[in-house]
């Protein structure tokens, strides 16, 4: 029911942009009735700068200081800091910071930076008493990166009514990073809950899209965190799913892989295959991803369709992918439907291949091994996989099969040959 995504390294490109695909898919969801929220560190000035703030229902702005209705020009102010502690903070940090800036709703004022952007909502200032406006956040930039964490500390020691993130601009793998200040209990993730309560949707209703620090008060905590592909390490482990990166549509594509059944996105498209070697399956043992709904249990190699592709495209590429293995040839053998409780309906196209070239690469999911057929069902795999693996292994005729999962339990299926 609800869409929402961070900004810078999110939906902006590296150039701060917002491409027509993602612009026009966004739109399209929410013609059908979809709340779409960005969920941004910057402010509502800065926001208008960069997009016509017209394709979102709201927006969470500061780092979730406040929820700005867009429709009605309205907005809900949650939290700032105190001029005190502006002012001790600014005199612990000035002799030695390359920058420091307040932001207030509409302004970003700097502090210690010689050369300014010439923005309206930018303003320059010599001394605190410049600011005429309640202060929501503040980013202090350090010379070095060495001095960061060692700053960060200080804070969190000396301030215990505030929060403390470590930034890190992810375009173009950039190294630059800084310091975030927002008030103790204000963050991304209390706004959107906030939000989410005022409009009646449940935070498992919600997709979110994020790639930086200050995204892991949500990205685990909805119904779906997406991780871009250019999201930080910790990010995407926290997610549920990876999409591409922000200059790659990563939004749009991950949106446009969903299927539209009335107004609501409820599947997945995906493939499988089981290669075969000496009387054993290449079997891939999920480790590696801390959200994975396949955590700890075994399966054949695959993933979810990128946009255009055909399943026979699809599975090529995910098996270079995770193996580093070319198939030469490969025999569709199976479609599976997944249903749950728990999860989207998702449908599998099942390949085998017994011919292909290549050496073995080190898998980011998790650990490949080679297993022997008659052990496969021994492993902890899915109960709906132990019989269709063993359908596979013993029969060469084409079949469709329908799963369906209360949770992880089995309570029924479908099989039908071909």
């Amino acid at each position: 029911k609800l869409i929402a995504m961070d900004f810078d390294g999110t939906l902006l490109t590296s150039d701060k942009k917002i491409t027509e695909k993602n612009r026009s898919t966004l739109q399209k969801y929410k013609d059908n009735k979809h709340i779409i929220v960005g969920i941004t560190a910057r402010n509502l000035s800065s926001v208008k700068n960069v997009c016509d703030i017209n394709i979102f229902n709201y927006l969470i702005l500061n780092n979730g200081s406040y929820i700005y209705d867009v429709e009605n020009d309205i907005g809900i102010d949650i939290g700032h800091i105190d001029k005190n502690t502006l002012m001790k903070i600014t005199n612990n940090f000035k002799d030695f910071a390359k920058e420091i800036d307040y932001c207030s709703l509409n302004k970003y004022y700097i502090y210690k930076k010689e050369n300014v952007e010439n923005k309206g909502f930018i303003v320059k200032i010599n001394r605190l008493e410049d600011i005429k406006e309640v202060i929501v956040r503040m980013n202090i930039f350090f010379k070095s990166n060495e001095e960061i964490s060692s700053s960060r500390k200080y804070i969190e020691n000396e301030f215990q009514d505030l929060n403390v993130f470590e930034m890190l601009d992810t375009d173009n793998n950039s190294s630059k990073r800084w310091l975030a200040i927002n008030p103790k209990g204000i963050d991304k993730f209390k706004a959107l809950e906030i939000l989410c309560k005022k409009i009646e949707i449940k935070l498992e209703e919600v997709i979110f899209f994020g790639d930086s620090a200050n995204d892991l008060s949500i990205i685990n905590k909805v119904g779906l965190g997406v991780a871009m592909g250019n999201a930080l390490k910790e990010v995407k482990e926290q997610a549920k799913e990876i999409t591409l990166s922000n200059d790659e549509d990563g939004i749009a594509n991950f949106l446009e892989n969903r299927i539209y059944m009335g107004g609501k996105i409820n599947m997945i498209l995906s493939t499988l295959c089981y290669i075969e070697k000496d009387n054993k399956y290449l079997m891939l043992h999920r480790t590696k991803k801390k959200n994975d709904i396949s955590k700890d249990k075994w399966l054949g190699v695959g993933g979810k369709f990128e946009e255009g592709e055909s399943p026979e495209e699809c599975i090529v590429r995910e098996v270079m992918e995770e193996t580093g293995l070319t198939l030469n040839s490969y025999k569709l053998r199976a479609i599976i439907t997944y249903v749950s409780t728990s999860w989207e309906t998702e449908y599998v196209y099942v390949f085998t291949s017994n011919d292909f070239t290549g050496d073995l690469i080190e898998c980011n999911e998790g650990d490949l091994q080679w297993i022997d057929k008659k052990e496969v069902t021994k492993l902890n795999i899915w109960e709906g996989d132990k019989i269709f693996v063993e359908k596979l292994q013993n029969d060469n005729k084409f079949f469709t099969v329908k799963f369906e999962y209360d949770g992880e339990k089995l309570i029924k299926y479908d099989l039908k040959e071909y």
